[in-house]
This record gives C-alpha cells, sequence and structure tokens, in this order.
C-alpha cells in the first residue's frame, strides 16, 4: 500500500506535467504562458517529487500525506473542469467557444485522459479510505 499509493500519484503528476508542457514551442510552456499555473504546473510538478521522496524516505509519512492531499486537490480540479464541460455541452450541444472568429483554429476537448487519471485518483482514494478503516477496526479489537 505505501508504495503503490505513490507510486500511482508520481505516474499521474509526471504524466500531467508532460502532457501540457511537451509538443509546444519553448514560448508556450505552461509556466510562460498558462495563466493558470497552479494547475497546470504546480500541482502536477508536487505530486510528482513529493510521491518520489515519499518513496526514497519511507519512514517521513509527511511526504506521502503531502502527496495524497496535493492529488485531492487535483481530482477536485478534474470533477469541475468535467462539471463544466458535461455542463456546456448540454447546454449548448457543443465544447468550446460559442463563437468562433473565421481565422481561428478549431479546439477539440480530449476529456479521456483526463477522466481516466480522474478514475485513478477515485481508486486510490477509495483504497486508503479502507486501508485506515482496516487499520481503525483492527486496533479497536
Amino acid at each position: 500500500m505505501k508504495n503503490i499509493v505513490p507510486l500511482l500519484i508520481a505516474l499521474i503528476g509526471a504524466y500531467t506535467l508532460v502532457r501540457n508542457n511537451i509538443r509546444v514551442f519553448p514560448d508556450q510552456t505552461t509556466w510562460i504562458t498558462h495563466p493558470d499555473i497552479f494547475y497546470k504546473f504546480f500541482i502536477p510538478g508536487l505530486m510528482f517529487f513529493s510521491s518520489i521522496f515519499a518513496l526514497i524516505y519511507r519512514e517521513k509519512i509527511n511526504l506521502l500525506y503531502l502527496a495524497f492531499f496535493t492529488m485531492l486537490i487535483d481530482a477536485v480540479n478534474r470533477v469541475s473542469v468535467f462539471i463544466n464541460v458535461y455542463c456546456m455541452y448540454f447546454a449548448y450541444g457543443r465544447t468550446g467557444p460559442l463563437k468562433s472568429p473565421v481565422d481561428t483554429t478549431v479546439v477539440r476537448v480530449n476529456m479521456v485522459p483526463s477522466l481516466i487519471m480522474l478514475l485513478i485518483e477515485i481508486v486510490i482514494v477509495v483504497s486508503v479510505a479502507l486501508y485506515f478503516h482496516r487499520a481503525k477496526k483492527q486496533s479497536s479489537l
């Protein structure tokens, strides 16, 4: 349990960090241009590095807590983005801007990778909750 959770959190953080910053021009990287730098760069970076250090320093349980609660913040952000896109789709029949100028590129929203990571984060939260529930039940016996 103490190895799988930080490993999965590190994989989610690394994937998110790489996805936000790979295949872009040097002047389009997240930490330079994106207004939502907290959720696009800082949270995935903190998830990745805190979980890697939690794997290296196993006796430091605070690093595992930091990685877990950072993952919770990321999961809440993913749920809010999913609800926003879901409501926009049912209200307007499509996602993205309602009126697009003629000379712009149409951007399609791909929610599949984000939803897969959200499901993994939900599984991690449920497994940690069940782990603490079992530990509490065994300590009361």
